[in-house]
């Protein structure tokens, strides 16, 4: 037993060791491989926190796997060869220096690139593939860059402070085949000190920034800082503008875009930033949940969505209030519109022709203006206010999932093909408060009348009185004047019936 743990305690005190913090020599630096270069005379494993003294230059000679963190006061090191030289999981480089060089490097999932100190002068080797990019400083004199062209960054940008300068992923007027940079994290802006932009070129050129993840600002985010270059900026996710200013060049010839091309619902949230200059625009297949935000913004901040994108509002003015920004709107006749407010909504702005509609607020959402719907109309909860009438497209269809029409109507439902019996399906919901769908299906051309009965056999009402031709139909029964109870709906068709029971609770 006492040797165990005798064994024990060497491999704890090994392990201590080898995370040990070294530090050069402070005479000049020398090579990563040769003990001279290391007080102590110990060259480091990669683990620990390794630092690099003001006074000295290091070359890395051999290859190393940095898994603790390397601080560098000089900015000085140098890779013979930088396929060697790996930052890992938790390897971090802390540049600790105004201008200097950073090491050229393979950034491994987990690894980060920490810039701070700098205060009028940008390092050298920016333009590589970090994982994640920190930028830390409180003391930045001027604009800063970076010169990436053609790189991704496999994690998150992180501005922590720039002393209200910005930090720029680019150079200016940089000259580059692939103007390309790809940002698989989020792009983080830390607070009001914190600013960010893609490019200063004033050049008449076209930068690309491809943002995965989400954009959430405290500071000041802009599209693009330059007065001549374009700047198309994607993002997948969120954009979240918690602070400060959310913006673009004013003096642009051609507006910069922030475009949403997600694949998943994406956010767009203004707190108390202003926006202005911006060209917002949402793609096919993009789904863009604007909740009860306001875009605001000048004249020439401007909106567009395009044909099978997707806006979700849950404002009480609907679109109108999400989209009071001053400047122009572009609203797709085959884009879809989803209102999902909680508060009653009332909207001036949607198109009057629109591929699909979705209802989904119990407090109801009313239409100032007829509607035409190609698509599918889904009344998922509450009351959408036909007393405004709206029109089915050729293929045009409803589905009713717990939501009603104010005025009971006869319209089809989504299934439109021709059945092949006589049925008649449970209403939907049930038990019900105060409103529920009866469908039903007739295979031939008929007489068909839908009456409603209590308990004792009497009729209530009769919703449905005509001939119809064959196919699937649905009916809305609104009961807000009936009592709680049972009651039985009973449809006939020539010479088919069919009678089920319904329950009312208030």
């Amino acid at each position: 037993m006492e040797r165990v743990k005798k064994i024990l305690t060497m491999l704890f005190l090994l392990g201590l060791s080898s995370a040990v913090a070294q530090t050069s020599n402070g005479t000049g630096g020398g090579k990563w491989s040769e003990s001279a270069t290391w007080t102590g005379g110990s060259v480091p494993t990669g683990s620990g926190t390794i630092t690099i003294q003001a006074s000295d230059s290091i070359y890395i000679d051999v290859p190393v796997t940095i898994t603790g963190t390397i601080r560098s006061f000089s900015g000085k090191i140098g890779t013979f060869d930088s396929s060697k030289v790996v930052f890992g999981n938790g390897g971090v480089y802390e540049h600790d220096v105004n201008g200097g060089m950073l090491p050229k490097a393979t950034w491994n999932t987990g690894s980060t690139c920490l810039i701070d100190s700098l205060v009028g002068n940008a390092p050298t080797n920016g333009n590589q593939n970090f994982y994640n990019l920190s930028w830390d400083c409180p003391n930045q004199s001027a604009g800063l860059n970076l010169g990436m062209s053609g790189n991704t960054i496999g994690g998150n940008v992180r501005i922590i402070r720039s002393n209200r300068q910005y930090m720029r992923l680019t150079a200016q007027n940089i000259v580059a085949t692939n103007k390309t940079i790809t940002i698989n994290g989020d792009c983080l802006l830390d607070d009001s000190t914190s600013y960010f932009t893609s490019t200063g070129s004033s050049g008449a050129d076209s930068f690309t920034v491809i943002t995965k993840g989400s954009i959430i600002s405290h500071g000041l985010f802009n599209v693009a800082n330059g007065s001549g270059a374009t700047m198309n900026w994607y993002v997948g996710g969120d954009v979240k503008a918690l602070g400060g200013s959310f913006t673009t060049n004013s003096t642009t010839t051609k507006p910069d875009s922030l475009i949403f091309n997600g694949t998943t619902k994406q956010s767009l949230v203004r707190a108390t930033s202003s926006m202005s200059n911006i060209q917002f625009d949402v793609r096919k297949g993009a789904i863009i949940d604007f909740d009860t935000n306001s875009l605001g913004g000048s004249a020439n901040t401007s909106f567009t969505l395009e044909a099978g994108a997707t806006i979700m509002t849950a404002h009480a003015k609907g679109i109108q209030g999400n989209l009071n920004n001053g400047g122009a709107k572009s609203l797709s006749l085959a884009a879809n519109y989803i209102y999902d407010g909680t508060a009653a909504q009332i909207d001036s702005l949607m198109p009057t022709t629109v591929n699909n509609l979705t209802i989904n607020n119990a407090s109801g959402v009313t239409l100032v203006y007829p509607t035409t719907i190609n698509g599918v109309l889904t009344l998922s909860s509450g009351v959408f206010d036909n007393t405004v009438p709206f029109t089915l497209g050729p293929n045009g269809s409803i589905v009713f999932a717990g939501g009603s029409l104010k005025i009971t109507t006869l319209v089809p439902t989504k299934e439109m093909s021709i059945p092949k019996i006589f049925y008649v399906d449970q209403n939907y919901p049930n038990p019900f408060n105060p409103s529920t769908t009866i469908s039903y299906g007739i295979p031939k051309n008929s007489f068909v009348t839908v009456r409603i009965y209590n308990v004792l056999g009497q009729e209530v009402t009769t919703l449905y009185s005509g001939q119809q031709n064959a196919g699937s139909y649905a009916l809305t029964f609104d009961a807000s004047a009936l009592s709680s109870g049972v009651y039985l709906y009973r449809i006939q068709a020539g010479n088919s019936v069919e009678t089920k029971r319904m329950v009312l609770m208030k």
